[in-house]
């Protein structure tokens, strides 16, 4: 590209223009001889400011004269210099040179190439952009590293854009130094050190606020964003949208982009779909994945637009073919179940498999994983299915979490590993899901386990039992009851029992039952007591036996002060509930109990002698005194004269 005379012949009349007004334009020529900038020069001709922007036979040339003067050697014009350097040797800007800046932002070559660039005419503002890093301008090199990054008007490289950052940086450039940052964050070009990229970046901010202080849209956006995602500061959504306000004002497309994300969010701003869609439809962005995924997730969802699945797909598909991780699930998504396009399962797997393996996303991974296990659009294979649960499991997908910490229980796909389900499912336990936390809480009572904690189960029962989840209310309230893990202590023990019933945990109303039956923890209430046991009995929990059991044995020995009597006896329904528990060929003590009440309340010796011997073989050896003492009496009985009838009888 040619050079421009008529551009810089009022050059010195541009800077003392946009000056502060106490400088005049001799003040700007004594500070940068005395600093010996070298990328500002002072004609010894003329004297007139002019920066390095045309190079003949090893000589700058004067835009105001045009006299020569040999041509110095400077850093920035060297060739790019891509060799490998330490994160702890980079660059970092700690002090914004304002007076430099203030010139190097009327230098033509750079106003030209930013205009062009928000113009979308990449090719033309990356020359003007060259030309002006290669006359000296430091900020130039910032542009060009991100132009290089997207492969805007150029072939795209990490490794050039690092090289051009790094050489703005070293030149004192805040936004070329937080673009390094980045670049280490997310592994542009370089090994990825997100932890190191953080700090470096958090090195440059004071800077880079001084130069959004100047509203240069580049820092603008760039700090913008950093701020609405915390991004090596900390959180602050409301003055990220203001500076990415002041940016979108000025013509930048990407920060219009970003503040339309803020909108459908509510990010430092009350959620505007309708403000967002003004955004991109205002703004359109066709190089920008995230302006054609937020447009089809607008369509998508019906969000400030009239909903259509077609244009969704459309956008989906934009957005995904240009490499946007979230896009490639969505469209996934489409083609899994025909939104805007017909079902096409091995395609749907294609795009889960590209956003789960190159972007990690991990509903994709999960979806994916899915997939295998049916056999949909891929080859059946719970091996694969496996590794994409543990890669969404890995992403934080809480679900899959706790999958795969059950399949090293059961064993069915991977072998039995007891400390491998404990780390998933505290995983998942850690980030406050209350499943996760009871699960985890009966890993550490179990003795099977090797885990045996009574302390930390308790604990984690408690976690999820303040969630309101209904198992764990019932186990907490059980700890108090039983001292696990806890101080005994039955009225608090009825507390957590109460809520636990009431949130559907039908097996707490048994230990509820007795407990009002016996008077722990509270007064004696026999109808509740009964009525709960009853309840009990009649499901199908755990529990219901046990409930059978208990109100066989008080029906049968006698309640106090129910039904309206002193001392209720029911052999009836001590019968029909002593049927029930024995209904376990394995309880002894159920079969005990109905061989007594035959016996005893029914004089049906032939069957209690039959569930007698039920429970001796269960190993309930009271069992055999009692059988010797019924056939014993009945020997005697059957022994025994019979009295002469009368006549009339």
């Amino acid at each position: 590209m040619s050079c421009n005379y008529e551009e810089y012949a009022t050059l010195t009349n541009i800077v003392r223009s946009i000056g502060e007004p106490t400088k005049s334009i001799n003040d700007y020529k004594k500070h940068y001889q005395r600093k010996k900038n070298p990328n500002v020069f002072v004609c010894d001709q003329c004297g007139g400011i002019y920066f390095l922007f045309s190079k003949e036979d090893g000589k700058l040339i004067c835009a105001d004269c045009g006299s020569n003067i040999p041509l110095p050697m400077m850093e920035n014009i060297a060739e790019n210099d891509t060799s490998p350097v330490s994160i702890e040797d980079e660059p970092y800007v700690i002090t914004f040179d304002l007076d430099s800046y203030i010139i190097h932002s009327v230098d033509p070559f750079l106003r030209h190439g930013i205009k062009r660039y928000l113009a979308s005419d990449f090719e033309t503002a990356y020359q003007y952009f060259k030309d002006s890093a290669n006359a000296g301008n430091i900020f130039a090199h910032a542009h060009l590293g991100i132009m290089l990054h997207y492969g805007e008007g150029c072939v795209q490289s990490d490794e050039l854009a690092i090289a051009e950052f790094r050489k703005g940086a070293k030149a004192g450039c805040p936004l070329a130094a937080s673009w390094l940052a980045e670049c280490y964050r997310m592994g542009y070009g370089v090994e990825k050190d997100k932890e190191g990229g953080k700090k470096l970046l958090a090195k440059n901010t004071d800077t880079l606020k001084e130069m959004c202080r100047q509203e240069d849209v580049s820092a603008l956006y760039f700090l913008g964003f950093n701020l609405v995602m915390g991004i090596g500061v900390d959180v602050d959504e409301t003055e990220g949208v203001r500076l990415l306000t002041i940016a979108a004002s000025k013509g930048d497309k990407s920060s219009a982009v970003q503040l339309a994300e803020c909108y459908l969010y509510g990010w430092g701003v009350e959620v505007d779909a309708k403000k967002a869609v003004q955004l991109l439809t205002q703004n359109p962005l066709e190089r920008n994945k995230k302006y054609h995924f937020l447009l089809a997730r607008c369509y998508f969802n019906g969000d400030g637009i009239e909903k259509n699945l077609k244009k969704a797909f459309e956008e989906f598909k934009r957005a995904a073919e240009a490499g946007y991780g979230k896009a490639k699930d969505y469209l996934g998504d489409c083609y899994y179940h025909g939104y805007g396009t017909q079902v096409d399962y091995c395609k749907a797997a294609n795009w889960y498999e590209d956003a789960a393996n190159h972007h990690a996303n991990a509903d994709s991974a999960h979806s994916l994983a899915c997939m295998y296990m049916k056999g949909q659009g891929v080859p059946k294979n719970k091996q694969t299915a496996f590794q994409y649960f543990q890669l969404a499991a890995r992403e934080g997908i809480v679900s899959d979490q706790k999958l795969i910490a059950k399949e090293y229980i059961t064993g069915d796909i991977v072998p039995k590993d007891y400390s491998e389900a404990k780390r998933w499912m505290e995983m998942a336990a850690k980030k406050g899901d209350a499943e996760a936390q009871f699960n985890l809480g009966l890993y550490y009572f179990s003795d099977d386990m090797g885990f045996n904690d009574s302390r930390k189960a308790f604990e984690w029962f408690s976690k999820s039992a303040e969630q309101g989840y209904a198992e764990a209310e019932y186990f907490v309230g059980g700890c108090y009851l039983e001292g696990i893990g806890v101080s005994t202590n039955y009225e608090l023990a009825n507390e957590w029992l109460e809520k636990a019933l009431e949130h559907g945990c039908v097996s707490a109303a048994y230990e509820l039952g007795i407990n009002c039956l016996d008077g722990r923890g509270t007064t004696v209430d026999t109808a509740r007591g009964i009525q709960l046991l009853e309840t009990v009995a009649d499901s199908k929990v755990d529990e219901a036996r046990a409930a059978c059991y208990e109100l066989a044995k008080r029906y049968h020995s006698g309640i106090e002060n129910f039904r309206g009597e002193t001392f209720y006896e029911n052999p009836s329904e001590a019968k029909w509930y002593a049927e029930k528990a024995a209904a376990d060929e394995t309880d002894g003590d159920a079969q005990f109990l109905m061989a007594e009440i035959l016996n005893l309340k029914f004089d049906d010796t032939e069957a209690a002698a039959e569930w007698y011997r039920k429970a001796i073989n269960n190993g309930k050896q009271e069992a055999k005194q009692k059988l010797n003492e019924m056939l014993a009496r009945k020997s005697r009985q059957d022994t025994a004269p019979k009295k002469k009838k009368h006549f009339w009888l």
